[in-house]
């Protein structure tokens, strides 16, 4: 809602520019609050096993090494 308000309003403010890499930040973005969900309602009730949250930190750590070499 944060991201969505805040961006809305700024929009409607002033215009805001658009990269094409943004689209993959936010495809990142609503793929791991995804991940998070299904992690979150599998196993123990709204809890991450360890197991998820290694995954959650490595695929973070992939991330910023795409963004760093992405540039």
């Amino acid at each position: 809602f944060n991201i969505f308000w805040v961006l809305g309003v700024s929009a409607l403010i002033s215009t805001i520019s658009f990269a094409s890499n943004t689209v993959i930040d936010f495809g990142v973005l609503t793929g791991m609050t995804l991940l998070l969900l299904l992690a979150t309602f599998t196993g123990k009730k709204y809890s991450l096993d360890k197991w998820e949250a290694a995954l959650m930190l490595s695929a973070y750590a992939g991330y910023i090494g795409f963004v760093i070499w992405r540039g």
